[in-house]
Parts: C-alpha cells; sequence; structure tokens
C-alpha cells in the first residue's frame, strides 16, 4: 500500500489553439506499507521514502470546454531497509470539461 505528495512544477508549449505539449517534474514523498511471506517467514515494513517524477504530455482542447490528453510520467521511489528501489513508468490518458 502506498499514499504519496509531490509539489510539481511545469509548463506548457501551444502550437496552436487546440494541441499543446506539458513538460514538467516534481519531489515529494511516499508513505509504503510493503510485505511478504515466505513459507513461515513474514517480512513487513513501513516507510515514508522520498521521491520524484518526471513527466511529458499532449493535451487536445477538440472545443473551449473538453480537453482530452494522453501523458507519460516516470517516478522514482527511494530504497526501504529490506525492499529496494523502485521505478514506475505510468501512462495516463484522460478526458475532463474546464469549468
Amino acid at each position: 500500500k502506498g499514499m504519496g505528495v509531490h509539489l510539481t512544477g511545469g509548463g506548457r508549449i501551444h502550437f496552436n489553439e487546440y494541441i499543446s505539449l506539458s513538460l514538467g517534474a516534481g519531489i515529494g514523498g511516499v508513505e509504503q506499507d510493503m510485505s511478504f511471506l515466505l513459507s513461515v517467514i513474514s517480512v513487513q515494513e513501513k516507510d515514508f521514502l522520498m521521491s520524484y517524477q518526471i513527466f511529458t504530455g499532449i493535451e487536445y482542447r477538440p472545443v473551449e470546454s473538453s480537453s482530452m490528453g494522453l501523458r507519460y510520467r516516470w517516478l522514482s521511489i527511494d530504497e526501504m531497509d529490506a525492499f529496494s528501489s523502485r521505478d514506475l513508468h505510468l501512462i495516463e490518458l484522460w478526458l475532463g470539461y474546464l469549468f
């Protein structure tokens, strides 16, 4: 289990009024609760770990009040005493309404 908080900043490059590219990075932390059972040996560890992310994506606004896009995000989480560090590669697809 895990829950994270990141402070993220970035920018947007507009190609035209409908399509834009976003680039950004962030730093934060993740509360991790990990465990496994190997035969009769149980290993559990809970810790708050530093993490950072880098992302890029493309956004399409077909009309003024809607948005859709695709984003790639790389998230790196520090190691724990019993568990190694992790790099997560995430693909996000979204569709939204702008108020």
